[in-house]
């Protein structure tokens, strides 16, 4: 099967993703098309899934954006994130905005990251319910929510 032919099988239905060969399935496209409905997929499938992103593309800052982008929806395409991405502004930026109104993935970021008053900053304007998530964090220093 040729990756045009697996791209126009996963568009019609993204659960024929597992019986793709192994090849077609680390194709950054392929798996991109198939977010976000891995999230109705039984847990065989998904789990593949899941395995075949954090072999190859969990710190990949690009191929996570672009899944949080295309998810459109809510930021949970962020549990395929590698931990070191956690520090990366425009990536967590990116992640409020596709969260907006729940705004939970600046918990995901790193404490280096949530006590940078210049991000919290453009996250809350971003998504201003974000202060009481800020408030109720205690990685956050009392001094950066005194400033905020």
């Amino acid at each position: 099967m040729t990756k045009d032919e697996a791209l126009d099988i996963i568009e019609d239905d993204t659960y024929e993703f597992q019986n793709l060969s192994y090849e077609l399935k680390c194709d950054k496209e392929i798996l991109l098309l198939c977010n976000p409905d891995i999230w109705l997929w039984d847990e065989e499938p998904l789990n593949e899934y899941k395995a075949i992103i954090k072999k190859y593309y969990s710190k990949d800052v690009s191929f996570i954006r672009e899944g949080l982008l295309k998810s459109g929806c809510d930021s949970s395409f962020l549990i395929f994130a590698d931990d070191s991405l956690s520090d990366n502004e425009e990536l967590m930026l990116d992640a409020i905005r596709v969260d907006v109104p729940v705004g939970n993935p600046i918990l995901w970021g790193s404490v280096a990251l949530k006590n940078n008053l210049e991000f919290l900053l453009k996250a809350i304007e971003i998504n201003p319910e974000l202060r009481e998530v800020i408030d109720e964090d205690d990685q956050i220093s009392t001094n950066i929510k005194n400033l905020l």
